[in-house]
């Protein structure tokens, strides 16, 4: 049993999606600045200075946001101030709760050490080269609009608004679960930037999937009287077993849905709520139904992940508003590789997009 988790566990670091590995580089300490480090301490001192990157992006660091070793965040854009449109893309990566999660398996990416514009350059790549925010790609179904790059540094789903210890041995090296905080500073920052914008499309895939999810609520306070809609990728919510679902909330300190009724103690209340709560949004997503990243994650046997993956979609993701695109595999992430992908009854991933993006 013991050999047999070692190795799920390793499978795991398939959740880093869009980069090329969750292990910190060599020599990364993640000493944060201890319990009392809260909201609001990374300020005056932070370079907000933008800085460009490629085809078109800038990284720019945000005053009063969060990587899990204590230093800012920020957002990469690429903005468009003639558009009334918004995608904002939010980034997966793993995650991690414990000494084990954290530093043995290394679990999450980017919570250690810092934040940088080249980190920023090397994951929004593999999105620049699918299509998805290249302007000159024909196929792009956002080629005029503003794009917005949500990083992940805080390994908590972008979800939580916590300072915790996860190694014994050293008490000062401290993990800022904030996925929670920064999202609300990342949006507010957008509606300060971007006042005309009438439509936003937030997505994200694998922990970013999750992240979207679970941060959906946020757009009518940012941006209200827009249009917004959602879509996750390789992000479904299935319930966890051996009591995650508890441990993550108690951990990161998570900040749920406020509509999401239930959702404390079931997982997999959250799609249908949210669905509830924007009946004018389009509400979409892509599941491998036997997703073996996500049945590791979320300590369900890989003979139940299919299982559950296939009742979710029956049970939420029906209608006109909320829709599924299913394949069977235990295959991980889409939106890279989302020009050649079909579901299970022969639609096409682009097919599926169109529908999402323009409603038909």
């Amino acid at each position: 049993m013991r050999r047999r988790r070692s190795r799920g566990w390793w499978a795991v670091l398939g959740f880093c999606v869009l980069t090329a590995a969750c292990v910190p580089a060599p020599g990364q300490t993640g000493v944060g600045a201890g319990d009392d480090a809260g909201a609001g301490d990374v300020g005056a001192d932070v370079d907000i200075t933008p800085t460009p990157v490629e085809a078109g992006w800038v990284y720019q660091p945000l005053v009063d946001t969060f990587c899990g070793g204590g230093g800012p965040a920020g957002l990469g854009l690429n903005l468009n101030e003639a558009s009334t449109d918004l995608v904002i893309f939010l980034n997966g990566g793993g995650a991690c709760w414990d000494g084990t999660s954290c530093y043995v398996l290394n679990a999450a990416i980017n919570i250690e050490g810092e934040y940088t514009a080249a980190k920023f350059e090397s994951e929004v790549r593999p999105l620049i080269a699918s299509g998805l925010f290249d302007r000159e790609d024909d196929a792009n179904p956002w080629p005029d609009a503003s794009y917005a790059f949500v990083p992940y540094c805080t390994g908590d789903l972008h979800s939580g608004d916590a300072i915790k210890n996860h190694d014994a041995f050293q008490p000062q090296r401290m993990v800022h679960h904030k996925g929670a905080v920064n999202m609300a500073r990342y949006l507010a920052y957008l509606s300060e930037e971007l006042p005309q914008v009438e439509r936003v499309w937030m997505l994200g895939a694998s922990a970013g999937g999750y992240g979207a999810t679970l941060n959906f609520w946020r757009l009518d306070e940012a941006f209200p009287g827009a249009q917004s809609h959602l879509l996750a990728d390789s992000a479904q919510f299935v319930q966890p077993g051996e009591g995650r679902w508890g441990i993550w909330q108690n951990v990161w300190e998570m900040t749920l849905p406020p509509e999401c009724e239930g959702c404390e103690a079931r997982a997999d209340a959250i799609p249908a709520a949210v669905g509830a709560a924007h009946p004018d949004s389009r509400i979409g997503l892509l599941a491998f139904e036997d997703d073996s990243v996500i049945a590791v994650f979320f300590a369900i046997g890989l003979f139940d992940m299919g299982a559950r993956t296939r009742a979710l979609v029956n049970d939420a993701y029906q209608g006109e508003g909320m829709r599924a695109f299913s394949v069977a595999s235990n295959e991980h992430v889409m939106l890279t590789s989302w020009k050649n992908r079909r579901d299970k009854d022969g639609q096409e991933l682009p097919e599926f997009l169109r529908w999402w993006v323009e409603g038909e």
